[in-house]
C-alpha cells in the first residue's frame, strides 16, 4: 500500500542518533512513496547523514516550523533534484488527495527569530485563501484552536486562533500539523467544526500514515485512531 509518512516536531538534534535511527526504521518498515515533515526538524544535526540515511532512501519534503535551518531546507535536494522544501500555498497530490502547505509559525511582533521567518496574521491568511477550495488536506505547522478546547480555563493565544480562522477559510476536510506547546495537550484528533484536526508530535514517538483510503495516527507500535477517507 503506497502511504505518505507525516512527522512532525521530531527536533532531531535533540537526540540525533535515536531519534534518526527511528525514522530510519518507520522508512524500512512502510516504504512510503515519501516522508513529509511539517516543521521542527532541527536546526543543527549532521546534514550529511541525514541526507544519506534519509533523502537517499525515498523522496522527503518539509514545510518549516519554528526550530528548522532555513538555509539547509532550502538548499536540500532530493536524488532527482526536486526541492525539499515545499513553498506556501504549493499543492501536491498524492494517494489521490490534494495536499496544500502552510509555512511557520504567526507572530505578531518578530518578523523572524534565528533565521527562521515567523508571519503575520494577515500573511497567513492570505495563503489559507489562496488554498480555499482546491485541497482535500491541510498540512501546517501552527497549532488551531480546536473546538475542544474554546472553553478550558486556559486562554488560547492569538495565533492559534487566527490559525483557527485559516482552517476555516480554506475548507479542507482534514488538516494534519504539530507544534503542540500548551499543556495537557496529548498528539490526537481534534475538531473545527465538521474539520478533523490531526495533531502529531514525533518527539514522543508520533506519526501519520496517509494513504488512498485512510489517514492513521500512531505513537511508536500504537495506533491512536484510524480516520476512512472518501
Amino acid at each position: 500500500m503506497a502511504r505518505v509518512l507525516i512527522i512532525s516536531d521530531i527536533h532531531i538534534d535533540d537526540d540525533p542518533e535515536d531519534r534518526l535511527s527511528w525514522l530510519v526504521s518507520l522508512i524500512k518498515r512502510y516504504k512510503p512513496v515519501a516522508v513529509l515533515s511539517l516543521g521542527d526538524f532541527g536546526s543543527d544535526f549532521d546534514y550529511t547523514t541525514v541526507e544519506s540515511e534519509i533523502l537517499h532512501r525515498c523522496k522527503f519534503y518539509a514545510i518549516y516550523g519554528n526550530h528548522d535551518n532555513l538555509v539547509w531546507l532550502s538548499s536540500a535536494r532530493n536524488l532527482d533534484g526536486e526541492s525539499v522544501l515545499l513553498e506556501d500555498g504549493e499543492i501536491r497530490e498524492w494517494g489521490g488527495h490534494r495536499l496544500g502547505f502552510i509555512n511557520g509559525i504567526i507572530a505578531l511582533r518578530k518578523r523572524s527569530k534565528k533565521g527562521v521567518p515567523r508571519k503575520k496574521p494577515w500573511e497567513f491568511m492570505a495563503t489559507a485563501r489562496k488554498l480555499a477550495g482546491r485541497i482535500d488536506v491541510l498540512a501546517m505547522h501552527e497549532f488551531p484552536a480546536p473546538d475542544e478546547l474554546l472553553d478550558q480555563s486556559f486562554d488560547l493565544h492569538a495565533p492559534a486562533l487566527t490559525a483557527r480562522e485559516a482552517v476555516i477559510q480554506a475548507r479542507p476536510d482534514i488538516v494534519i500539523c504539530g507544534h503542540i506547546h500548551y499543556r495537557m495537550i496529548e498528539p490526537g484528533l481534534l475538531h473545527i467544526g465538521d474539520i478533523k484536526l490531526v495533531v502529531i508530535d514525533s518527539s514522543v514517538g508520533g506519526y501519520a500514515l496517509l494513504g488512498s483510503n485512510s489517514v492513521e495516527l500512531r505513537i511508536h507500535e500504537d495506533v491512536i485512531f484510524r480516520l476512512n477517507l472518501k
